[in-house]
C-alpha cells in the first residue's frame, strides 16, 4: 500500500468516526450538550499532544483513559472516541488519526458557530 493510500485511508475513518461521534451529539437535546464528557478542542489537543509525546502505544492510551476519566467521559463521545482510538496500530497512525479529527472538530465548531449545519458541512469537506 502507497503512503498516500495510507493518508487517504485515515483520513477517511478519521472523518468517519469523528462524524459518529458528533451524530450521537445531535441525538441530545440542546442542555445536554455542554456535558464533561463531550469532545472539545481542548480535550482533543490534549489527547493530540499525549500522543506526540509518548512513543509508546500502550502508554498513550493509559494516559489517554486517565484524561477520559478525569472529565467522566467513559459513557458519552471521549469514551466512543477512545474505543476508536484503541483499533490504532501505533502511536504514529494514532497521531496522523488524530491530527485529521482535531481539523474535523475545528471545522464543525466553526460551521456551527456560523449558524449553518455542521454535520452535513463537515460531511461534504470529508467526502461524504
Amino acid at each position: 500500500m502507497s503512503e498516500k493510500s495510507s493518508d487517504a485511508k485515515t483520513l477517511e475513518e478519521a472523518c468517519k468516526d469523528l462524524i459518529e461521534v458528533l451524530e450521537g451529539r445531535m441525538k441530545n437535546s440542546k442542555d445536554q450538550r455542554e456535558k464533561k464528557g463531550q469532545l472539545s478542542k481542548t480535550n482533543l489537543r490534549k489527547i493530540l499532544e499525549i500522543v506526540n509525546d509518548t512513543k509508546d502505544l500502550r502508554n498513550a492510551l493509559l494516559q489517554i483513559a486517565y484524561l477520559i476519566s478525569r472529565n467522566e467521559g467513559w459513557g458519552d463521545e471521549l469514551g466512543e472516541l477512545y474505543s476508536k482510538l484503541e483499533k490504532r496500530k501505533d502511536t504514529n497512525s494514532l497521531s496522523e488519526y488524530l491530527k485529521v479529527v482535531v481539523m474535523g472538530y475545528y471545522v464543525y465548531e466553526k460551521l456551527e458557530e456560523a449558524g449553518l449545519d455542521a454535520l452535513n458541512g463537515l460531511r461534504k469537506i470529508c467526502g461524504g
